[in-house]
């Protein structure tokens, strides 16, 4: 049989008609394909670009429609003999559905047709006649990626394998795995089906049981025993799959198995599907696990479940780290040392002991109680990664300005350099490895690691060392120069960017998206980066240039002066400064009028309902919950006038407004006087900032700065670092 994406067109259009009828009066279950998984899409009044997100298992009736005829724009499909409604109709009554089909294999007909479903059906007869005698393998194959990525519907798995061979870089290739994976059992013989998972292994509940039972009837079961093994460990189960599961491939377990999931479910804060394991494994094993559970989960009796564990069984690692994580999230840090003391000297999850010594080194901080940071922060076990960076910059960073030990210092930031790869993590690394090697002193020394921090102008570090050796650049310093047209040639053939086009063109922006997201996953240089940017700004999707500025940072160091800081158009009066304001929704949104936090804030510049209605009324604005997202206007103008606000409050300097923008003014107070106050000079400004015990407004403040130098440039004005608020 062919792939989908290379079917003959009008046995697509039969096929997608037979599912629009079973759709239209076949399902009237809860569940019901169509009514379940139709969602309206949003409406947005902005001329600002609208990040609308994919919406997940839609129907696309009229979508399907605006694609084909597109593709008689482009040119584009093979000959589509005429098919009518009467036809799709006889094949309906055909129709036969697998067992993982969610319709019911009997329909009784439509008294009264959807109007939905009418309208498709007339859209069909006006778009086959358009499209005859024309082709276009990428609007061809744009068809059958919405029909699998949008839908419920089921297709034959040959079809689909036979599309993601052809297609490995498209989009969305773990959708057309899942449902690969539903039906592959009734498509394929065993030895066809045990082959496709040894080079893809089960990914869902579907796809393990097709995967042990083709085994299992191909009389391997030293390898379903390893296909289950491995799938068991990670996989995302509800309960009764759990049990089924468990239940039906019990021979096939190996001894084990089941205590390292339920050991991995807790250790990823997966309570309830750990909770589903705890009837397969020992009386021991259950008592750790349900003492784990309980103080992950802040319970009551969590103490009392800790404590009647067996002895055999008290210094288990996941136990000691709930017990630690236990006391420091109720204040109790001298608890929480004594297990830190008592830690094991290598741990399986040494990622997570670091996110908690690291709390307890900056309480300890707080309190000058530096030695101790100190002796807190050497007890990591890391070897890479963003908490490794952490760590050992920590530990940097206390020997040099705290304990007063630069060439211990010099030694930890020249090691970490060379052990990191990020812009941000390399910047950082050389800058205070130079500070470092002047404390030594080796004024020579530091000198060269400020140029090797200054080769990342785009970072926090980089400026500041930047602007030590050469002060302020010129406006079009990094400005790139034109790309080779022949280069924009071959990016606009890429069929991938045909299809955001495509997609643009019939305004079905919403189905972008993946494909950019795409092209930034696949992008070599920073040429690839720089054309993603375009095309994002072209079709209107800022966030993902800023994305792909981002991946370029921090995968080959470099950043995109023009497509990596899109700019609004202008702004309300009265704002602060504009690259500040610019800076802020740069990290805030990405330039998404529709984001919305887990927290709840909203829109651009991010808001919080409550303060948002509170900076409306006293600049007496009418205050409405859905402008926020709705009228990227409104949200800048609200969010402007709070941030004009936070401005004013601190005298002009930048640093602490930004701080009080991402943590609230009482915080940063309450850091004040914790640590100092740099505008007085008590305490090194960039000291201060690496002070704040929150990662996240640390983090916040030093990409908003480095976000507002490049602004600045963007806007032909002079830039300014942090350092340029500090009196001098």
């Amino acid at each position: 049989m062919s792939a989908a994406g290379d079917m003959p067109f009008d046995k697509l259009l039969k096929r997608i008609k037979v599912h629009l009828a079973l759709l239209e009066g076949g399902d009237k279950r809860n569940d019901g394909a169509f009514e379940r998984h139709h969602v309206s899409p949003e409406k947005a009044a902005t001329t600002l670009p609208v990040r609308r997100g994919w919406r997940k298992n839609m129907t696309y009736l009229g979508d399907f429609a605006r694609i084909l005829a597109v593709m008689a724009i482009c040119g584009g499909m093979v000959l589509l003999p005429q098919d009518s409604a009467e036809s799709a109709k006889r094949k309906t009554s055909s129709h036969k559905t697998t067992r993982h089909t969610p319709v019911k294999k009997k329909t009784a007909p439509a008294k009264r047709e959807a109007p939905a479903a009418r309208e498709m059906d007339q859209d069909w007869q006006k778009t086959a006649a358009l499209v005859q005698n024309q082709s276009d393998p990428v609007a061809r194959k744009l068809l059958t990626w919405i029909y699998v990525t949008g839908t419920k519907l089921p297709i034959d798995s040959k079809q689909l394998i036979a599309f993601r061979t052809a297609n490995p870089n498209w989009p969305k290739m773990g959708d057309f795995r899942e449902k690969i994976e539903q039906n592959i059992a009734a498509s394929l013989p065993p030895n066809d089906v045990a082959a496709w998972f040894a080079q893809n292994p089960a990914v869902t509940f579907d796809g393990i049981r097709a995967s042990v039972d083709a085994l299992i009837r191909l009389n391997q079961p030293v390898q379903a025993q390893a296909a289950l093994s491995a799938f068991w460990k990670d996989a995302e189960l509800g309960k009764n799959q759990t049990a089924t599961l468990a239940g039906a491939y019990k021979p096939y377990f190996a001894a084990g198995d089941h205590a390292a999931r339920l050991d991995n479910l807790i250790w990823e804060n997966r309570y309830d599907e750990a909770q589903y394991m705890l009837a397969f494994v020992d009386a021991d094993a259950r008592a750790v696990a349900q003492a784990r559970i309980a103080l992950g989960r802040m319970s009551k009796n969590a103490p009392q479940l800790a404590e009647v564990v067996p002895a055999a069984r008290q210094n288990d690692e996941g136990l000691l780290y709930e017990r630690l994580r236990w006391r420091r999230r109720h204040n109790m840090d001298d608890g929480a040392l004594e297990i830190i003391r008592q830690m094991p000297a290598t741990v399986s999850q040494p990622e997570l002991w670091w996110g908690e010594m690291n709390v307890m080194a900056r309480r300890a901080m707080e309190k000058h109680n530096y030695n101790l940071a100190y002796q807190i922060a050497r007890k990591h076990t890391l070897t890479s990664g963003i908490q490794y960076s952490q760590a050992e910059w920590l530990l940097g960073w206390l020997e040099l300005r705290r304990l007063k030990s630069p060439t211990y210092a010099y030694k930890r930031f020249d090691n970490l350099f060379r052990h990191v790869g990020t812009a941000i993590s390399k910047s950082r690394a050389a800058y205070w490895a130079a500070r470092a090697a002047d404390a030594v002193p080796d004024r020579t020394l530091g000198e060269q690691w400020d140029k090797v921090a200054a080769k990342y102008p785009s970072t926090f570090y980089g400026q500041l060392s930047y602007q030590k050796l050469y002060g302020a650049p010129a406006p079009d310093a990094f400005r790139d120069p034109p790309p080779d047209p022949e280069a924009v040639a071959a990016f606009n053939q890429h069929e991938l960017v045909r299809a955001v086009r495509l997609l643009h063109s019939v305004k079905l922006d919403q189905l972008i998206d993946p494909f950019l997201a795409k092209l930034d996953a696949l992008a070599q240089s920073k040429l690839d980066y720089m054309l993603t940017g375009r095309l994002a700004l072209e079709t209107g999707r800022y966030y993902y240039t800023v994305e792909a500025n981002k991946d370029l940072q921090q995968k080959l160091g470099l950043f995109l002066f023009e497509e990596g800081y899109p700019t609004l158009p202008p702004l309300p009066a009265q704002t602060p400064e504009k690259a500040l304001v610019h800076a802020i929704i740069h990290r805030e949104s990405m330039f998404n009028p529709l984001a919305l936090s887990q927290a709840g804030a909203r829109g651009l510049m991010q808001l919080m309902p409550a303060t948002a209605k509170a900076i409306a009324k006293r600049e007496g604005e009418t205050y409405n919950i859905k402008r926020l997202t709705a009228d990227p206007r409104y949200n800048v103008q609200i969010g402007s006038a709070y941030l004009h606000h936070l401005v004013d409050n601190y005298n002009g300097f930048y640093p602490m407004a930004i701080a009080a923008y991402n943590a609230g003014p009482g915080n940063v107070a309450e850091w004040v006087q914790e640590f100092g106050d740099p505008r007085q000079g008590n305490i090194d400004l960039i000291d201060w900032i690496e002070s704040v015990p929150i990662y996240e407004t640390r983090n916040y403040i030093q990409r908003v700065m480095e976000s507002y130098y490049i602004y600045r440039l963007r806007f032909g004005e002079q830039p300014k670092t942090v350092l340029d608020f500090v009196k001098k």
